[in-house]
C-alpha cells in the first residue's frame, strides 16, 4: 500500500508541487528554529564557570580624571569598600561580564600555531570574588611581580586548540612577540551569559603596582569594574550607601553600580531577542502552511467523493478511508521532508556554524521531521473524518 501511495502522489506531483514546496520551506524553517532553541537550552544548562550571586559591579569611568591620580584613587576605593561590614571580598576587572554583544580579543602563538581568544582581565582576587575554580595550576599572585614573562590563564577550549592536545600549563606563548607564561587553566568561563556559547578564553592580570605607563588597566575608558562580593541577603540599601561613599572618594570619577543578578537578567533578554523574532516569524509561516495544507486536503477529499463512495460500496471500511486520507497526507509531507533534508544535512557537513555540536543538528533534524508529520496529521484529521462519514449510496447518487 505504501508503494501505491508514493506512486499516487508522484503522479499528482504537478498538482501537489506548491504544497510540497511549502512543506519543504516549513521544514527548513523549523530546522533552523530548533537548532537555535536546542543550542540555547544546551548553553543554559552548562556551568557558567563563575558565581554571580551576591556580587555587585561598580562601573568606573575616569575619562575626565588626572592620569597621575587614577591609581591612587583606585586604591582609595579599595580602602573605602573594605570598611563595609557586608563586603567579603573585592576585585578589579576589565572583563565584559554578562555583556553578550561585547567583544575583546587577543592573539596567542605557540610553535607557529596562532589562535585568537576572547580576552578577560582580573586582579589577584578576581577568582576568589567570582568563585572561579582552577582545573590546573594557580591564579595570579604577588609572585608574578618578579616574573620576566606576563602570566596568563586560559580555559580548556583555548588549550586544546593552541597546544593541539598537549598540556598548556607552564608553557610559554607569544603575544605580539612578547612572551607570556600559562600559570593556570580553567574548564570554562562563559562571561557573556547563560545562553551564550563556550569560547576560547584568555585571562590577563591587572596589577595596580605596575608603572602607570605600562598598566593595561589604564589603556581604555570603557569596561572597568570593581567587583564586590557581599554577604547573602544584602539588599539595595547597600547599593545606595556604597555609591554615596565611593562617589565621595572618587570625585572625578563617574560611577555606576549594578548587581550581577541584574546584569544576568539583562544579558538573557538580549540573547533572546533573535530567537523570539525567529519564533514569531516561523510561527506565522507554520500557521499559513497548516491552513493551506488543511484546505488542499479538504478540497481534494471533496473532489474524490465519488471515488470514496465507490470504495465504500466495494467493501472498504470507514476506518480504511480515514487511514488512506491520513497516509496520503503523510506521504505528501515526506516528499517535502526529503527535499528539505537534502538541504539541511549540508549545514553540518560543510560546518557552516563551527561552534554548534553535531548532536544539536541531529536533534533538530529528527524533531523537525516529527513536527512536520504531526502538523500534517492534525490537518488531515477533519478531512479524513468527513471522508470516512461519506455514505456509498449518497456519494454515487450525487455522481
Amino acid at each position: 500500500m505504501l508503494k501505491h501511495l508514493f506512486k499516487l502522489i508522484w503522479n499528482r506531483k504537478r498538482r501537489n508541487l506548491l504544497m510540497i514546496l511549502e512543506i519543504f520551506i516549513s521544514f527548513i524553517v523549523m530546522f533552523v528554529v530548533l537548532i537555535t532553541v536546542i543550542f540555547l537550552l544546551g548553553n543554559y544548562f552548562k556551568p557558567l564557570g563563575f558565581n554571580y550571586k551576591n556580587v555587585w559591579m561598580v562601573n568606573i569611568d575616569w575619562q575626565n580624571a588626572e592620569k597621575t591620580s587614577i591609581v591612587e584613587t583606585l586604591k582609595q576605593l579599595e580602602t573605602a569598600v573594605e570598611t563595609f561590614p557586608e563586603v567579603t571580598g573585592h576585585a578589579f576587572s576589565e572583563s565584559y561580564l554578562f555583556t553578550p554583544a561585547a567583544m575583546s580579543g587577543n592573539d596567542l602563538e605557540y610553535n607557529g600555531n596562532k589562535v585568537s581568544a576572547s580576552l578577560l582581565r582580573g586582579d589577584d582576587q578576581f577568582a576568589k570574588v567570582l568563585d572561579i575554580q582552577l582545573a590546573e595550576g594557580r591564579w595570579f599572585s604577588p609572585e608574578d611581580n618578579t616574573s620576566l614573562k606576563d602570566p596568563v590563564i586560559i580555559n580548556r577550549n583555548l588549550e586544546k586548540e593552541l597546544f593541539r592536545g598537549e598540556s598548556g600549563l607552564g608553557k610559554t606563548v607569544l603575544n605580539e612577540d612578547k612572551e607570556n607564561i600559562v600559570v593556570g587553566i580553567v574548564d570554562d568561563i562563559r562571561n557573556s551569559g547563560e545562553l551564550t556559547r563556550s569560547k576560547k578564553i584568555l585571562v590577563r592580570r591587572i596589577n595596580l603596582d605596575q608603572p602607570i605607563d605600562d598598566i593595561s588597566f589604564l589603556s581604555e575608558n570603557f569596561g572597568k569594574r570593581l567587583l564586590i562580593k557581599t554577604l547573602p541577603g544584602t539588599d539595595a540599601r547597600f547599593e545606595e550607601h556604597l555609591l554615596k561613599q565611593l562617589s565621595s572618594v572618587a570625585k572625578d570619577f563617574r560611577l555606576k553600580t549594578m548587581s550581577m543578578e541584574e546584569a544576568r537578567i539583562s544579558a538573557n533578554k538580549q540573547s533572546m531577542i533573535f530567537p523570539v523574532v525567529l519564533l514569531i516569524i516561523s510561527g506565522f509561516l507554520i500557521i499559513n502552511v497548516s491552513l493551506g495544507l488543511f484546505g488542499v486536503i479538504w478540497y481534494n477529499t471533496n473532489k474524490r467523493r465519488a471515488e470514496i463512495g465507490l470504495r465504500r460500496a466495494l467493501g472498504s471500511t470507514a476506518r480504511g478511508i480515514y487511514v488512506q486520507i491520513l497516509a496520503e497526507s503523510l506521504v505528501l509531507s515526506t516528499f517535502g521532508i526529503i527535499l528539505g533534508g537534502i538541504l539541511a544535512i549540508q549545514i553540518p557537513i560543510l560546518n557552516v556554524i563551527s561552534f554548534i555540536e553535531t548532536n544539536v543538528y541531529t536533534w533538530a533534524f529528527v524533531l523537525s521531521i516529527l513536527f512536520i508529520y504531526v502538523i500534517t496529521s492534525v490537518c488531515a484529521l477533519y478531512p479524513g473524518k468527513i471522508a470516512a462519514s461519506i455514505e456509498p449510496a449518497t456519494a454515487l447518487h450525487e455522481e
